[in-house]
């Protein structure tokens, strides 16, 4: 049986090992954005333990009891009252990820589900999250359970000349 929880400092081990599993996709998916993380330094079991404890970042891990198979971080933020927008405390899913041998049996339900009972908890009127245009499988997933097309962030390769190799 897997258990939901919060992450402790003894998890950042895990939590690096998961992160540089998902970061490896990235890379994949889209080289010209992610860096290769050559020996999986990419994330450290020390840049991880920073996360925890760090002013509103909440971090959960899907825990099967011998072993981490999953987490989610998000953040919690409160954007002001501006003249053209509303007040709002947003919790913003930074990252999640389930490893490969555990995808699929409904570690990332669980995992949101404590992400979504966070944002009542903590008086969120949403949750953001971003997605890269590459991953399918992760938009049909946010999709499914409930998240909607917000906005859209584009962009465009812009192809310099070989005589203007400013830098």
């Amino acid at each position: 049986m897997v258990t939901v929880r919060l992450a402790t400092t003894d998890d950042a081990p895990a939590l690096a090992r998961i992160s540089n599993e998902i970061h490896a996709m990235h890379v994949a998916g889209r080289p010209s954005d992610f860096k290769a993380g050559g020996d999986g330094d990419v994330f450290t079991a020390d840049r991880m333990r920073s996360l925890l404890g760090a002013p509103g970042h909440f971090v959960w891990v899907a825990d099967s009891g011998s072993d981490v198979a999953g987490f989610a971080h998000a953040v919690l933020s409160d954007e002001p009252d501006m003249p053209w927008r509303s007040a709002v405390r947003v919790l913003e899913l930074k990252a999640m990820g389930v490893t490969a041998a555990h995808r699929g049996g409904g570690l990332g339900v669980q995992l949101l589900d404590a992400v979504y009972r966070a944002a009542q908890a903590h008086g969120a009127r949403e949750i953001r999250l971003t997605v890269w245009g590459f991953n399918d499988g992760a938009r049909r997933f946010y999709r499914r359970h409930g998240f909607v097309l917000r906005n859209e962030q584009l962009g465009r390769t812009v192809e310099r000349d070989d005589a203007d190799q400013a830098p």
